[in-house]
């Protein structure tokens, strides 16, 4: 999906003289990896259900034994399960029903951006090299584009590389060839 608002103004302190934007879209709406958000609703429902047996264990101790000092950290304990719980079990599905509002990407002839938040706050920028590993993932209806950035851990002198990238587009395909421009320098 292509973006109907001119994402620009938001990355002026972001953006180079010279850089120019060639793309810019958001997800799709819909719900997207379903199977592993199903194994984290699952995941959800044992915390919250471990979470309402401690609360209500700890409220039926102090109904007939009267308070005991462990009470308040056995309370914190279900209240955190809950909240956990209610977290991976509900809240999830709500914001991935939600990314298409919430998320915006930005291809530029030097970097790809991910702006996220429901004031589009929160700008992360990517530099697209002619030596990051690229990948085009298409399903039925959208496409997935990553990119694959490595992180230097300077603590343990190790390189991770993690998978970033444009996910739930409509012109996956197109943005892939726009990255491979950008990579071989014709952008």
């Amino acid at each position: 999906m292509t973006c109907n608002v001119d994402l620009t103004g938001l990355l002026k302190g972001h953006l180079d003289e010279d850089e120019r934007v060639l793309w810019q879209g958001a997800p799709l709406p819909g719900i997207r990896f379903l199977r592993v958000r199903a194994v984290m609703t699952l995941l959800g429902a044992g915390l919250l259900v471990w979470g309402l047996a401690i609360l209500g264990s700890v409220a039926d101790y102090t109904l007939r034994e009267g308070p005991s000092l462990n009470a308040p950290i056995f309370l914190l304990f279900g209240i955190t399960m809950v909240a956990g719980g209610l977290h991976y079990g509900l809240l999830q599905w709500r914001a991935a029903a939600r990314a298409h509002l919430t998320t915006r990407y930005v291809l530029t002839n030097r970097c790809a951006y991910v702006i996220v938040g429901t004031r589009f706050d929160s700008v992360k920028s990517y530099l697209i090299r002619p030596d990051t590993a690229i990948e085009l993932d298409p399903h039925e209806g959208h496409s997935d584009v990553w990119f694959h950035v490595r992180y230097k851990h300077a603590a343990k002198a190790t390189e991770t590389t993690s998978r970033v990238g444009f996910e739930g587009i409509s012109d996956g395909e197109r943005v892939f060839m726009l990255l491979r421009s950008i990579q071989t320098g014709i952008a």
